[in-house]
């Protein structure tokens, strides 16, 4: 199973629950499942398959939903 299939498996399962907790606000699966969704819309329509990418980033959740 990929990464991405089974995050979509627990964030249909645990919609309402915290994924991630950032300076003391959470952020639930079904947010950041939608998080995911919408980058991975963005980089296939907007990038396309081979472009390369770089990023500077702190640690937040938008970094994990980028690897997502």
């Amino acid at each position: 199973m990929l990464i991405t299939q089974q995050l979509s498996s627990v964030a249909n399962q645990n919609r309402s629950r915290a994924a991630v907790s950032y300076l003391g606000k959470d952020l639930s699966f079904g947010d950041f499942a939608m998080r995911v969704a919408r980058l991975s819309y963005l980089y296939q329509n907007e990038l396309g398959f081979k472009p390369r990418v770089a990023f500077l980033t702190r640690g937040s959740p938008a970094v994990v939903a980028t690897f997502f």
